[in-house]
């Protein structure tokens, strides 16, 4: 199913979504279509992943579940647990064969690696015990340096600080399925080994891997839209002459040059994840963030996954890409909002802790009033003068006003580094030091100012948990 026909049925799949929303107990209706047991129908691709959509908008819709009417004192103890150790004890699964949620508690593990569960259903009442098998799922990404959304120059703003991009796409795969065997690649350090070829990494990988159930690889090599004819039912062998084919009908433009440069790259990428897929490991691969008019060309393998973003409201993100043709089926929350939770920082969704941390020393001006710690404006007009000459008195005096702790508001930092902003400067400052963000409050303090994260690197980890833990599932309901 094309994005451009998810996005024409939204409402339609929100009307349904609300009409199930508090019950689950009644088999739901797609279009006409009766759910069934068969294990048939539940392989048909389409409609698992049309089903599993309408789960993640409800889920979306509904927000984290706070209350188990039917559960008992342990359980609901397990339930409602906020540590950081809670997601590895309980998970939501959605059944795609019958569109019911339930919840399910790990009970212990066995000798032979599978894994007793507990399973509830949506109100916390108790169905069963079961053994399950967990499946093996790689997840290919980078874990050995901090993930950033501004970035100019020498200074980088940390989404979170001090967590990897790899470790942030872990964690959500983990929060939604914590029975699988998850192998964490590095793909950063297994490039380094080849000479920083991507290709060969991800080759070695492949037949280091090549008995997982599963691979998630957030990647996109991203194309405009309008070279998509060229590439769309080509065998990927055939890229190189698609390439000059593309160059030669825009002729004299630098830019397409530029684009293809690197295709033969992609195109070995392509075959490699084609290997994959004949080999019958699923492969899930984000859509890419270049928003609707571009495409993620590694998408164009055959039986690959791709996985784009809703928003916190359920609709389609902006930056999601790959419309096109049949390249993203599957659709997961993507963006979310970081929020202080107990013990630390929670950026997954629900209330439990994803990052154990002192706030303390991450927002170390929190609470100072802003008069005592604001950059003054010969200071600032200093800073302008030494940029603008790229003087090294720049950054001499950067690095004195981060020792003293001073701090600068967003419309200032916009002005010496030309990064975007959406908040009102009024309210938003930015410290010097580490670069961690804060807002004021009524009285004129600065408090820790936790911003969204987005991306469809978080919605694919996402929707490869939930699949492998369907496989896993599969039969025990």
């Amino acid at each position: 199913m094309s994005v451009y026909r998810f996005r024409n049925i939204v409402m339609k799949i929100n009307a349904i979504a609300t009409y199930r929303t508090h019950s689950y107990n009644n088999k739901v209706s797609f279009g006409g279509d009766k759910p069934s047991d068969t294990n048939s129908e539940y392989k048909d691709e389409n409609l698992y992943a049309l089903r599993t959509n309408i789960f993640a908008l409800n889920a979306i819709k509904k927000g984290a579940r706070k209350f188990y009417p039917e559960a008992s004192s342990e359980d609901l103890k397990i339930l409602t647990d906020t540590s950081f150790e809670a997601p590895s004890k309980r998970v939501t699964w959605f059944n795609p064969k019958n569109c019911k949620v339930y919840n399910l508690i790990k009970l212990g593990t066995n000798k032979d690696g599978s894994i007793r569960i507990k399973i509830l259903d949506e109100n916390g009442k108790f169905i069963k015990n079961a053994e399950i098998k967990p499946k093996t799922v790689v997840i290919i990404d980078k874990f050995s340096e901090a993930a950033y959304y501004i970035a100019d120059g020498n200074f980088n703003i940390p989404q979170i600080p001090y967590i990897p991009h790899g470790q942030m796409v872990a964690r959500y795969a983990f929060v939604n399925n914590p029975f699988a065997n998850y192998i964490f690649v590095d793909m950063q350090k297994e490039s380094n080994k080849e000479g920083g070829s991507i290709n060969l990494a991800f080759k070695n990988l492949v037949n280091k891997y090549q008995n997982a159930d599963e691979i998630n690889f957030s990647w996109a090599d991203i194309y405009p839209n309008e070279f998509f004819k060229y590439f769309v039912g080509k065998n990927c062998h055939d890229y190189s002459n698609i390439a000059a084919e593309a160059i030669r009908n825009f002729a004299d433009n630098d830019e397409t040059k530029n684009i293809f440069a690197d295709i033969e790259d992609t195109s070995e990428i392509i075959d490699t994840i084609n290997k994959l897929s004949n080999a019958g490991i699923k492969v899930f691969i984000s859509a890419g963030n270049g928003g609707d008019e571009s495409f993620n060309i590694v998408l164009l393998a055959k039986s690959v996954e791709g996985v784009g973003s809703l928003d916190e409201n359920g609709r389609l993100s902006d930056f999601s890409s790959s419309r096109k043709g049949d390249l993203t089926r599957h659709f997961e929350q993507g963006e979310y909002t970081i929020k202080a939770v107990k013990d630390g920082i929670n950026y997954t969704g629900g209330n439990h802790c994803d990052f154990n941390c002192n706030l303390s020393v991450i927002f170390p001006l929190a609470g100072k009033k802003l008069s005592s710690q604001q950059i003054s404006k010969k200071e600032f007009n200093n800073l302008i003068k030494y940029k603008k000459r790229g003087e090294r008195k720049f950054y001499e005096l950067f690095g004195q006003l981060a020792e003293k702790e001073k701090v600068m508001s967003v419309k200032q930092a916009y002005t010496l580094f030309n990064t975007e902003y959406e908040d009102n400067y009024k309210q938003i400052y930015l410290a010097i030091g580490d670069w961690t963000p804060y807002k004021l409050n009524s009285k004129e303090e600065l408090t820790p100012c936790l911003e969204k994260i987005s991306g469809t690197s978080f919605a694919s980890p996402i929707r490869a948990a939930r699949y492998a833990l369907n496989m896993s599932m599969d039969g025990i309901i």
